[in-house]
């Protein structure tokens, strides 16, 4: 598998799936495609929905850099068509009614501008709850009011009021019943506001997940082709060879690869503790060596590698650590092995619910002991919350998560 989507509230990636044989990742972030080429190596990569306001959001570097490794790049409903539109000229191809509108600068039939990134913008639930949208971005509006206004439900005018009332509006507090109740505050009249409102409950045009949708068709129409680079000359900046030290290669904490390393337990723990006594040679003594003032006297007692080693294991970021794992892991090759039985297993329980909250206790408490007990071989730790954490940080849910899914991959009778 060789093709990449950022997705989220715009389509969710189980309906995605079933059209298209793909990578599905959450919405993407600066530096996530950069991570998502170097481990998943795609021939496609395409951008719907990501993130602009809680994090940095994808840097058009990126995109230039991906598409001059000959890497064919679309975008489309959210945050891809916003990027389709400034690199299009680069090579990176838009899809759908909204990369068409950002790209002319107008919405038709509406006469205003049309090119802030809050046309797009939503408030959505984590990956928990499928990213569902809570909001209505403006551009389903548009969309949806356009076409009450072409079957006769509203005339023209009543239509670009209530944009412009939506429009007033901050982002996360755009909906359609947000956008009756101004009207009918303002005065609208209450018997066309009503029936405007039934029009709507039957009628509602969501745009982004129609564009994303073609998105998908068009990445399966066009995979296999040539990707074209306008530019072909990447300026490889001072400032892109330091962005580049600081992306971690890992794209998520939830990266199926990574969960197949974390699996392999102690291996996991050598593996990490090399790489962190690898990095301890490069450094004088004095580097990152947490503050002797500030530990117990019992801590001199401890030879002073492994007062390093015990140091940088509590100290050093985990989306750091991991991605320097993962480096190691893809220089011995072995990179390859944990993405061809990651890639199996999501396969094999596509369609099955996977979900520790399910379990009871007893059933917790069984699983944990077929894990540490009948795979790895080792006594089941006293805090199951501890182990999980000295895994990149990971939560305990996600970690029975992470088990029960190991469980019925090897057992796909039960």
């Amino acid at each position: 598998m060789s093709i990449v989507i950022f997705t989220g509230p715009s389509l969710n990636p189980k309906e995605a799936e079933k059209q298209l044989d793909a990578h599905y990742l959450p919405p993407v972030k600066q530096g996530d495609l950069y991570r998502a080429v170097r481990l998943f190596k795609p021939r496609c990569v395409g951008i719907i929905d990501g993130y602009f306001s809680q994090v940095p959001a994808i840097w058009h570097k990126e995109i230039l850099w991906a598409l001059s490794n000959g890497i064919k790049i679309f975008g489309a409903a959210s945050m891809g068509a916003l990027r389709a539109a400034e690199l299009d000229g680069y090579g990176m191809q838009g899809v759908g009614d909204i990369y068409t509108a950002y790209r002319q600068g107008s919405f038709p039939p509406y006469s205003d501008d049309f090119e802030n990134d809050d046309e797009v913008a939503v408030i959505h639930g984590p990956a928990e709850l499928d990213y569902k949208a809570l909001s209505e971005p403006l551009v389903n509006i548009r969309a949806t009011l356009a076409a009450a206004n072409r079957h006769g439900v509203i005339d023209t005018a009543t239509r670009d009021y209530l944009v412009g009332l939506v429009k007033n509006r901050f982002y996360p507090d755009r909906n359609f019943n947000n956008m009756l109740v101004d009207a009918s505050e303002n005065g609208s009249d209450h018997d066309l506001l009503s029936k405007l409102e039934q029009w709507i409950g039957l009628n509602k045009v969501d745009l982004k997940h129609r564009d994303a949708l073609l998105l998908v068709r068009e990445i399966t129409n066009a995979d296999g082709k040539p990707a074209t680079f306008c530019n072909k000359r990447f300026e490889c900046t001072t400032l892109w060879d330091r962005a580049i030290q600081e992306i971690n290669i890992l794209p998520a904490e939830s990266s199926p690869v990574l969960d197949e390393l974390r699996l392999l337990g102690e291996q996991y723990f050598e593996l990490r503790d090399s790489v962190l006594d690898e990095l301890i040679n490069e450094m004088d003594s004095n580097g990152h060596v947490l503050s002797d003032s500030a530990m117990p006297d019992s801590w001199f007692a401890i030879p002073m590698r492994q007062r390093q080693l015990i140091s940088y294991r509590e100290a050093a970021p985990s989306h750091w650590l991991t991605g320097k794992m993962m480096a190691r892991i893809a220089k011995g090759g072995d990179l390859d092995i944990l993405e061809s039985r990651a890639n199996d297993k999501q396969q094999k329980l596509v369609g099955r619910s996977v979900s520790a909250s399910d379990l009871t206790d007893l059933e917790l408490l069984q699983l944990m002991d077929w894990y540490f007990e009948q795979q790895l071989k080792v006594e089941m730790p006293d805090s199951i919350d501890e182990y999980a954490a000295q895994l990149g940080g990971l939560e305990v849910e996600s970690f029975y998560n992470l088990v029960l899914r190991e469980y019925y991959y090897l057992h796909p009778d039960t």
